[in-house]
């Protein structure tokens, strides 16, 4: 007996275990996430518009992580803009969260740094799409906007909530980029706790309606200087659906695995489950017993046993 237990929202995900499961089938998942750990970028594209006037970007892979970097002075800024890549990952969605790690940076460097999302026709003076960004602009002067991209021009979604705050060199983050409809939302969290945001902002904006996601530095010099230095890892991207969970048990008086996509479990899903649901008190599966996947990497899983009645409820839960 399976029976799919309706989410509270687009962020909880629920799943009945019972004693007479044999399996239950996951729900396709339009799910990626990349650590960065393999050292390479193949299943990513390079945006670098500038690529062909020399300025092209460097993409290296320190510890573990997805540094990109502008490093030639432009001679044409009037024309060509400020220096400028990212990488894309092909996937597309309308209904988008984002995840990653900012891990370091140049802090002396005017710049913006953030994720990129419903991005179409990369390439010089075509890009549309938005962006959430962290801004050094001068000094120690932080800012975070919601940009809307027409044609590689940025224009400010207006937003509403605290947007200023200073990260400091040595610590970690991670950037959260939301989109539903209109409703665009970007989070900030210093690692490891990812249950308080120091920032979140709000804007609402109908013109780009979907389109692919990605990483992005942008000299916020306005001087052309086309210097920039920012280290990613851990990047999660999937729709704003109801994640899968799927079960799996090869006998019925068995162990069950539970198990659900990878970038979930990056962006800070967590498993909880209860053995009732009157009354109902959902707890945390603890975090050393949910593992990588052996059978699909792409996963994690957890392994249980039914309770002496039979049943267990399981959800996906995120802060």
């Amino acid at each position: 007996m399976t029976q799919v237990l309706r989410p509270h929202s687009t962020h909880i995900s629920g799943l009945l275990l019972g004693l007479w499961l044999c399996a239950a089938g996951a729900t396709p998942s339009r799910a990626q996430s990349d650590n960065f750990n393999d050292g390479n970028d193949v299943a990513w594209s390079h945006y670098d518009p500038l690529d062909g006037f020399g300025l092209a970007g460097l993409f290296t892979f320190p510890n573990g992580g997805y540094r990109i970097q502008t490093l030639t002075p432009s001679q044409n800024p009037s024309v060509l803009g400020p220096g400028r890549c990212g990488s894309l990952r092909p996937f597309d969605s309308d209904a988008f969260y984002l995840a990653v790690d900012l891990v370091d940076w140049n802090d002396a460097l005017p710049q913006a740094v953030g994720l990129l999302a419903r991005i179409r026709t990369p390439g010089l003076g075509t890009t549309t799409g938005y962006t959430f960004t962290w801004s050094r602009e001068t000094g120690t002067n932080d800012v975070f906007d919601i940009t809307k991209i027409t044609g590689e021009a940025p224009d400010d979604v207006p937003t509403v909530g605290d947007d200023q705050y200073h990260l400091v060199p040595g610590r970690k983050y991670r950037l959260v980029f939301t989109g539903e409809g209109s409703r665009l939302e970007g989070r900030l969290y210093e690692l490891p706790d990812i249950a308080n945001a120091l920032v979140t902002i709000v804007g609402f904006d109908t013109t780009w309606d979907e389109g692919v996601s990605g990483l992005l530095v942008y000299d916020n010099s306005g001087l052309g200087n086309n210097l920039t230095d920012a280290t990613f890892d851990n990047f999660a991207s999937y729709t704003q659906d109801r994640p899968p969970l799927a079960i799996s048990r090869p006998d019925l008086l068995g162990v069950m695995t539970v198990s659900w996509p990878y970038a979930h479990h990056l962006a800070g899903f967590k498993l909880q489950w209860t053995d009732s649901l009157a009354p109902i008190s959902w707890n945390d599966v603890p975090a050393e017993s949910v593992v990588l996947d052996p059978a699909s990497p792409q996963n994690v899983s957890h392994q249980t046993t039914p309770s002496e009645d039979g049943q267990k409820f399981f959800r996906l839960m995120h802060p």
